[in-house]
C-alpha cells in the first residue's frame, strides 16, 4: 500500500465513508474478505495508476462513487474500467455520490455481492501485482 493510499483513506469523502460502512456490513454477512478503501492499482495495458474507492478482493469487485466532475470524464472512466477488467478481472460498479444515501444503493450492492458470492470465487490478486508499495518508483 502506498503512502498516498493511507492519506486518502484518512481524508476520504463522506459519501465514501457511508458506502464503505454499507459494503462492510454486507461483506461481513456474506463471510467474504473485508473491502478496502482507496486501493491503488497499476494497469499494465494503460501504464497508469488508478485509485479504487472501494475494492473487495475476494469478489474482484470495485465500487466507484462519482461526483459531478465525472460527467465530463465518461470516456476516461470507461477506458479505466475496461483496463481493470481486462488486466485483472476486476468488475467496476459505479454510483453517483447522491445515490449512496438512497435505500436503492444498499439493495443494489447487496444483490450484486450476494450473486457474486454464490459464484465460484476467483483467487484474490496478490498484493505485489495489484499495488506496488511505492508507485512513483515504477517505470
Amino acid at each position: 500500500m502506498s503512502y498516498r493510499s493511507g492519506r486518502l483513506r484518512k481524508n476520504c469523502p463522506v459519501f465514501q465513508r457511508i458506502a464503505y460502512g454499507i459494503v462492510l456490513n454486507i461483506c461481513k454477512a456474506l463471510l467474504v474478505s473485508y473491502p478496502k478503501l482507496e486501493q491503488v492499482v497499476f494497469c499494465p495495458s494503460t501504464k497508469r495508476f488508478y485509485s479504487l474507492d472501494i475494492y473487495i478482493p475476494a469478489l474482484r469487485i470495485a465500487i466507484e462513487l462519482d461526483g459531478i466532475q465525472h460527467r465530463k470524464n465518461v470516456s476516461y472512466d470507461n477506458r479505466r474500467d475496461n483496463a481493470l477488467l481486462s488486466d485483472f478481472g476486476i468488475f467496476v460498479i459505479r454510483f453517483w455520490n447522491k445515490e449512496v444515501k438512497d435505500k436503492a444503493f444498499e439493495k443494489t450492492i447487496s444483490e450484486v455481492l450476494n450473486e457474486q458470492a454464490k459464484k465460484k470465487r476467483p483467487k484474490p490478486l496478490k498484493r505485489c501485482v495489484l499495488c506496488h508499495p511505492n508507485p512513483m518508483s515504477i517505470d
